[in-house]
């Protein structure tokens, strides 16, 4: 009788649960990955917006860059015992871990950045979200106040920004990580903010 209330419990649960199984109804992990970052596209960020006005420093401003980063999730084996509907594959994206590389042969990069974010990425499809790629603050930083004293479009600091992403799956909520990476330049364009 023990025997048969758990295995009741069991098919419950996966009927139910929307769990992803083998035929074994050993729990299947979900693979996610950040399929492109900033569609692909390197980034060009400004070191210092000049604002509407180039001729005065008063609407000068230093923006936070932020890009597009699009995921894709599957659940790892197709022979799935699903519920239709059920959370079986979907991951969410919970925070995130830049590290900058310098890949213009200059001395110095920046500091590591953290950051936390909530991107459901259903099984099987793709989903697009954003998150920080520059934060204003490394802005301040000597590295690119440096490309701000030159003559515009002068100087230019090449970055790799690798990003470490970690969230978990919803049926199982086993936590992984996947990683991606953007090339990333940083210089004065010098133009004003409109006529980006």
């Amino acid at each position: 009788m023990r025997k048969r209330i758990l295995i009741s419990l069991a098919i419950l649960l996966l009927a139910f649960g929307g769990f992803a199984c083998d035929r074994d109804g050993n729990l299947e992990p979900t693979i996610a990955v950040a399929s492109a970052l900033n569609f692909g596209a390197p980034y060009q960020a400004d070191a210092l917006e000049q604002g509407e006005d180039l001729a005065s420093t008063a609407d000068d401003f230093i923006a936070e860059d932020v890009i597009p980063v699009e995921f894709f999730a599957k659940a790892y084996s197709n022979n799935l015992i699903t519920n239709p509907g059920g959370e079986a594959g979907d991951f969410l994206v919970e925070r995130y871990h830049i590290e900058y590389i310098r890949v213009d042969g200059g001395v110095g990069t920046l500091p590591p950045v953290d950051g936390y974010t909530s991107i459901l990425v259903k099984n099987n499809k793709t989903s697009v979200g954003s998150v920080v790629l520059l934060p204003a603050s490394h802005k301040a930083l000597p590295l690119i106040t440096n490309v701000q004293c030159c003559s515009p479009g002068e100087l230019e600091i090449q970055l790799r920004a690798v990003y470490t992403f970690y969230g978990r799956e919803l049926s199982t909520l086993r936590e992984s990580s996947f990683s991606a990476s953007v090339t990333l330049n940083i210089f004065d364009w010098y133009i004003v903010t409109s006529a980006k």
